[in-house]
């Protein structure tokens, strides 16, 4: 069969799986498998319409993830896909060794792959606890927060140094939110820059009138990519107070994003480098909270 035939057969499957025909899938990538054994698409688009079949066993599952990374060892997608897969069902250290290799090939991007590694980690290690032999719950805590040192750039020094800054912020006001010594006068720069894009200003009042807390993620992660951070973040949190079954993962999504925000800031001249430790700061106090932790029950494990 010529490469043609088998790109079609490729693409069709694919579309079937976003139509959310998952047999249908399931035999293209078949006859994808069979006719050109050596391209990992088949077996990668198996994996993800099998997903969604839920007939194969999490063993012939894995094997199928296995098999396209190691045709393409270097794919990010299929490496995330197959990192994502094992988290999610309980194989927590090769989930993770698995999002380490992707962090690797993207590093761009590892900042935001650790901190969601270390919510992953401890939401399944939690979820999964009794699959994990010999690893107590304090176990699960001090790994994850390993990881959220390395999406932070933190050592172990400035880790516990800023874990002791919010142990005392929670000590003072422990029903308050962390705010930035420099974050009023940013937030008053981002409002300016909203009121002179009308195309920010419409999407600034569609958030502000709604009530529904998908929208407002959806149009606060707008307001990150534009480079209005707090203007996002503002929409985020109220979206937590929303659907407080959301808000731990919401949190998380926090962390990662203002964490990558800060150092955009400082190379538009937003802030200045040395400011950007209240971002870290504030993207740690995040994550904690993300796990169901206080910052000193946190430091009392490590």
């Amino acid at each position: 069969m010529v490469a043609k035939d088998i790109e079609s057969l490729i693409e069709e499957g694919f579309t079937n799986v976003e139509d959310g025909k998952y047999k249908k899938a399931i035999k293209t990538f078949d006859k994808v498998i069979k006719q050109a054994p050596n391209n990992p698409l088949g077996y990668f688009g198996k994996a993800e319409a099998s997903v969604g079949d839920t007939r194969l066993s999490l063993m012939d599952l894995s094997k199928l993830y296995r098999k396209a990374t190691e045709l393409e060892p270097q794919n990010d997608q299929y490496l995330s896909a197959y990192a994502d897969f094992c988290l999610t069902n309980g194989l927590l250290d090769k989930g993770a060794e698995l999002y380490e290799k992707v962090a690797e090939l993207v590093p761009e991007s590892s900042p935001a792959i650790y901190i969601d590694l270390a919510y992953g980690y401890y939401n399944y290690g939690m979820l999964f606890l009794q699959r994990q032999p010999g690893k107590e719950k304090e176990d699960i805590y001090r790994e994850s927060f390993a990881y959220l040192k390395k999406g932070l750039g933190l050592g172990e020094g400035e880790a516990m140094a800023h874990l002791e800054k919010l142990v005392k912020f929670e000590e003072n006001d422990k029903d308050g939110m962390l705010e930035l010594s420099f974050g009023e006068k940013l937030f008053e720069n981002e409002m300016k820059a909203i009121e002179n894009n009308p195309q920010l200003g419409k999407l600034n009042a569609m958030c502000s009138n709604s009530k529904d807390p998908l929208t407002l993620l959806e149009f606060g992660q707008e307001f990150f990519f534009a480079g209005l951070p707090l203007t996002g973040e503002k929409y985020y949190l109220e979206a937590v107070g929303m659907d407080e079954e959301m808000g731990f993962e919401i949190y998380n999504d926090l962390a990662s994003l203002l964490y990558m925000a800060g150092g955009e800031m400082v190379e538009r001249g937003d802030i200045a480098e040395d400011e950007t430790d209240e971002i870290t700061a504030k993207s740690l106090y995040y994550s904690i909270r993300s796990m169901k932790l206080s910052a000193s029950k946190l430091r009392e494990m490590m």
